[in-house]
């Protein structure tokens, strides 16, 4: 799909078979109840396998006719986005990377959030196109979604929306001639928020590379990134936030070494020991094993698969960039030990090497002007 032609009506109608979409519409909220209930072993076993091949074939079914329904739903309202439907809980899993749908998944759960926060739900009034001042947005999680067997808390969590609330994050769509979140600028295709606590987000409507690739995807050693969230746009990294990027079933894809855990990770350039999640804060007498992050670098021991290392100027490695992020090559996990932290507790430390053979890492990015744009991001627009 290309970012500037990206129809989500076309994608959707391309994703849904014809034995779906010929069946007469039943938008009751006893049958977009009952599909939800459907899909939710469906969802995780795509996130616990590593694909919804892994689901039933009901479950998918029942997935492609959801977004089918949803696009096709005129009657929104806070019983749509909340309970007893949770149709904003519903997309915000189809969105999630961590769930392991088709990448066309992802974006329709993507497009059809976007589409619905637009009018806010239908719980007040639309907004006209031109009224984006008063659209309505809500940060997504980035990993902290949990799971069962018996799926009972894949689409938890969603707040009951029985009170219409004001809009808080209120998102706008930069100028396309401007120079850095224009269509030409370095934050092309990432809305920001106008008041309250500064948040991004990734527009609904580009549809960027997949970043559920082995090796460099299309991306050379020295490529460089404002923010993560521009990462995430451009698929070299699939995270907002989290640094571990991957499966348990198909390992890591990518990290970000960012200087997160000063007194546990080492970084050396071309070799790494990479702590797991909460090394630091850690008291347990036996290293947690059950983080996805800690299952997945463990599973890249195994595959030997190259992983993306991308640094932010935060890393403690002396030639980081000294602003952004910045894509440092191929590496791989050798191995891994339990280590102590200060407080007595047990914690993973992952040892990963640079593969040879690429060329070297380029310190001298990001240049004089790709740092003056980076810093002109906070400007806004």
């Amino acid at each position: 799909m290309s970012d500037t032609n990206f129809d989500l009506e076309a994608v959707i109608i391309a994703l849904v078979p014809e034995n779906i979409r010929s069946k007469p519409l039943d938008l009751t909220i006893t049958k977009l109840v009952e599909l939800k209930d459907v899909i939710k072993i469906t969802l995780v076993r795509s996130k616990r396998y590593g694909s919804w091949d892994n689901g039933t074939e009901d479950g998918r079914n029942a997935i492609k006719e959801l977004i089918w329904l949803y696009l096709n739903n005129k009657d929104l309202g806070a019983q749509f986005k909340g309970a007893p439907v949770y149709a904003e809980s519903v997309l915000d899993n189809f969105a999630n990377p961590l769930f392991n749908l088709p990448l066309e998944v992802l974006r329709c759960g993507e497009a059809l959030k976007w589409k619905f926060e637009f009018c806010n739900w239908g719980i007040v009034e639309c907004k006209n196109e031109d009224d984006t001042s008063k659209a309505t947005s809500k940060k997504r999680k980035s990993d902290a979604l949990e799971d069962n067997e018996e799926g009972s808390s894949a689409l938890a969590g969603a707040k009951n929306s029985a009170i219409a609330a004001q809009p808080q994050g209120v998102f706008v769509k930069a100028p396309d001639n401007h120079p850095i979140f224009g269509l030409n600028g370095i934050m092309h295709h990432i809305e920001a928020t106008k008041s309250g606590k500064k948040s991004y987000r990734v527009s609904a409507h580009y549809a960027g590379r997949d970043f559920r690739k082995f090796g460099d995807n299309g991306f050379t050693v020295g490529d460089c990134w404002a923010l993560q969230i521009a990462a995430l746009r451009d698929g070299v990294h699939g995270h907002r936030i989290a640094g571990i990027c991957g499966t348990p079933d198909s390992g890591v894809y990518s990290i970000i070494v960012a200087g997160t855990y000063a007194d546990s990770d080492q970084d050396n350039g071309d070799k790494l020991d990479y702590a797991a999640a909460n090394a630091e804060e850690s008291t347990a007498l036996t290293a947690d094993r059950t983080n996805n992050g800690t299952k997945s670098l463990l599973r890249s021991i195994t595959t030997k698969k190259p992983i993306r290392v991308l640094r932010t100027s935060t890393s403690k490695w002396p030639k980081a960039p000294k602003a952004g992020l910045r894509y440092d090559g191929l590496y791989e996990v050798t191995g891994s030990e339990e280590k102590t932290n200060k407080k007595g507790g047990k914690y993973i430390s992952f040892k990963l090497v640079r593969i040879a053979g690429q060329v070297e890492i380029a310190t001298d990015r990001p240049t004089r002007a790709e740092k003056r744009a980076i810093r002109a991001v906070q400007r806004g627009y």
